[in-house]
């Protein structure tokens, strides 16, 4: 019976210090607005795209319904796609002037496919920019 009280009056003594001394440790924080952003800045996504036919179409068009207020595009480097990839992204980049699609070149030695395209791409985007 002694034990008992004892590992009562302990847990009690728990929970009274966890609801007065702790402090509303029950409430989570409070989150702070962000601030409304005056100028968003123009983002690039690079895509690379490798026999993605089945997928591609679904991606591209998510990317699309974005809410991002800013200016975007994304370019899609087609690393030599055996399927409908690039003829699927072409016809999505003819309606809307945020996609843009490269065919990529043929792959160098020493290089891997998805980093080969990754290069070609970020090559486009500085060459952009320069100009």
């Amino acid at each position: 019976m002694i034990i008992l009280t004892i590992l009562s009056s302990i847990s009690l003594m728990i929970w009274l210090y966890l609801a007065l001394l702790h402090g509303n440790f029950w409430n989570p924080p409070s989150i702070k607005k962000a601030k409304k952003i005056s100028k968003y800045p123009e983002i690039t996504i690079l895509i690379p795209a490798r026999n993605e036919a089945k997928y591609i179409k679904n991606s591209l068009m998510s990317l699309l319904r974005q809410n991002y207020e800013g200016k975007y595009q994304a370019i899609v480097v087609d690393d030599s796609s055996s399927d409908a990839t690039l003829k699927i992204v072409k016809g999505i980049s003819k309606k809307n002037n945020k996609i843009h699609v490269i065919q990529g070149k043929v792959l160098k030695e020493g290089w891997t496919g998805k980093v080969w395209a990754q290069y070609q791409g970020i090559n486009l985007i500085k060459k952009k920019i320069s100009e």
